[in-house]
């Protein structure tokens, strides 16, 4: 896991609203299958903000492969969802069953944890109907990176 962090309170005081206080990333490419429920996919990163009025821009680029039914990704702060899908059928193909598709999912989330704690951040998927659901497919990389931004 990658750590880039300023340490002393005095130059984050004299920083300017929007500078970036500290960035982390993490990787996986654990290739793995969804199921009937939301699933972790093994994509998670840590940070723990220096100030509970900062923000965490959390970006993610992961791939995923599904058939015509389909499937849903979710981002979650800890244990709770902050990217949530609109519909049950976030990524899907009105084709045949036969239908293969792969993509690479990017998302970026500016949230505001209002905490000083360790907040984990991570994505997890749902696959929709019997079909094949996988994310990090054939171990491709997948990447998170929570960045704290001074407020």
């Amino acid at each position: 896991m990658a750590l880039t962090k300023l340490n002393s309170a005095s130059v984050i005081d004299r920083l300017p609203t929007g500078s970036v206080i500290q960035t982390v990333q993490n990787t996986t490419s654990s290739e793995m299958t969804a199921t009937d429920s939301y699933s972790d996919t093994g994509l998670s990163v840590q940070i723990t903000p220096t100030s509970s009025s900062n923000k965490i821009l959390v970006m993610f680029s992961q791939s995923i492969f599904f058939q015509t039914n389909g499937c849903s990704v979710r981002l979650l702060r800890d244990s709770t969802a902050i990217i949530i899908p609109t519909t049950n059928y976030q990524y899907h193909d009105t084709g045949s069953s036969s239908t293969a598709m792969r993509t690479v999912l990017t998302h970026h989330f500016l949230d505001n944890p209002t905490t000083t704690s360790a907040t984990t951040y991570k994505t997890q998927i749902i696959r929709h109907g019997s079909t094949s659901v996988k994310a990090n497919i054939e171990s491709q990389p997948a990447y998170i990176t929570a960045m704290e931004i001074k407020v």
